[in-house]
């Protein structure tokens, strides 16, 4: 093996030993010298025809594609009024704690008193996978359809935000009718059974969005309670809307007078909104929601997996295969951290 040794000491390059021409070095099995030749043995490979080597390519500019549309898309939304969490499980149990009751006086020397808390009824998030795909043929390839290829990875990027937006926005279309947190009631109700008192809480509205309609939500607000019924600090400063009552928000968040007459009336609650989400992902045309950014009681949101992005390619037909998907979860174990009104 000096021979080739001292070839490979001088050149460091195999495709410079006589014989292997465009051989790949994956495919070399044997090398042996005789009569100070050089001998390589190779299997055999195809080569890869042009459109391959176009589409290897093409797919990391997909992959850019996929992703340009994706990084500016998933924090539009949820993340102004869910809380969003990691979970490196298949499931997320949470449970709503009875809050601590009020203070009471001790008397000097007196022995501490240890209250009892409850716990309410436990909450799993199940983490459901999301996805698609396209393939690309050999036809697409060589009639250079990559302006095509490269919309459908965009599009198919636009899917993915819309299963996370329309999913999670799916909290509130049913904050009224269905879905169950840790005390056994809707999101939003007049009666939310406390885990740690015999009284009740509210959270729910049937106010149309307006100045008064403000009025009565921040009123409500100053109301809330935990579970131990002690009323608790809020900062409800995000409003969310369907676009129908985008109009109606931004007058409201934006006038310093009321903007419903000419009695020129301060609009003492307009400044209190920080934030407004018009989400056309909500289903009812006049439910509206005040949301405490600032709360841990706010719904849930659990990414298990972000959106990724695969290629393979099919042994079969040779086509490349862009496949996507994503997990996560969605719903709510408190209801503390949000108010909100059918609007009828």
């Amino acid at each position: 093996m000096n021979l080739l040794n001292r070839h490979l000491n001088n050149t460091g390059n195999w495709n410079t030993l006589s014989g292997i021409g465009d051989t790949d070095i994956r495919d070399i099995t044997n090398i042996s010298i005789r009569k100070s030749r050089i001998i390589i043995t190779t299997i055999p490979r195809r080569k890869p025809t042009e459109n391959y080597g176009k589409m290897f390519y093409i797919v990391g500019r997909i992959v850019q594609a996929f992703k340009k549309q994706v990084a500016p898309s998933y924090k539009k939304m949820i993340d102004k009024y869910l809380l969003i969490g990691n979970s490196t499980k298949s499931t997320e149990k949470e449970n709503a704690v009875g809050g601590r009751p009020e203070w009471t006086t001790k008397t000097e020397a007196a022995e501490f008193t240890f209250g009892d808390y409850a716990e309410g009824t436990e909450v799993t998030y199940t983490h459901l996978t999301y996805a698609d795909a396209f393939d690309v043929s050999q036809e697409m390839m060589e009639d250079n359809q990559w302006k095509t290829i490269m919309r459908q990875a965009r599009e198919m990027a636009k899917g993915g935000y819309a299963a996370v937006e329309n999913n999670a926005a799916d909290t509130l279309n049913n904050a009224f009718t269905s879905g169950t947190g840790a005390d056994g009631s809707y999101l939003c109700v007049t009666d939310h059974d406390l885990i740690n008192s015999a009284s009740t809480g509210s959270n729910a509205m049937t106010t149309v969005l307006s100045a008064g309609g403000l009025e009565d939500a921040y009123v409500l607000a100053r109301s809330i309670v935990n579970e131990s019924n002690i009323i608790v600090p809020t900062q409800f400063d995000t409003l969310v809307v369907p676009p129908s009552l985008e109009r109606t928000a931004e007058e409201l968040k934006g006038s310093t007078l009321t903007p419903e007459n000419s009695n020129n009336a301060t609009n003492i609650y307009g400044s209190k909104i920080k934030k407004i989400i018009v989400n056309p992902y909500l289903s009812s045309s006049t439910a509206w929601f005040l949301i405490d950014s600032s709360s841990e009681s706010r719904p849930r949101f659990y990414w298990r997996v972000k959106p990724e992005f695969y290629n393979d390619s099919d042994v079969y037909s040779e086509n490349f295969l862009m496949k996507a998907r994503s997990r996560f979860s969605y719903g709510f174990t408190e209801w503390q951290g949000v108010i909100g009104s059918t609007g009828v």
